[in-house]
């Protein structure tokens, strides 16, 4: 198992992050949404969507509200 980069805990999927994250990459983030990555930028500048800023060139956005804008 390779850790991951968010919580540095094991995880057994193929990706870089473990599924019971409490944050994803905004890459997970447009593949769970379904939306292209023009998309993407364009709700996080309008607060859509927020994200955490986490290093230089790496954002985290909160699972919780991915998952949220999924259920409505």
């Amino acid at each position: 198992m390779k850790p991951c980069h968010n919580c540095g805990t094991g995880h057994a999927t193929n990706g870089p992050y473990c599924p019971d994250c409490e944050f994803m990459s905004p890459a997970e983030a447009q593949k769970r949404l379904h939306i292209s990555p023009a998309t993407w930028y364009r709700w996080l500048n309008d607060g859509k969507i927020t994200s955490r800023k986490v290093g230089p060139r790496k954002r985290l956005i909160p699972r919780a509200e991915v998952e949220a804008m999924l259920s409505v």
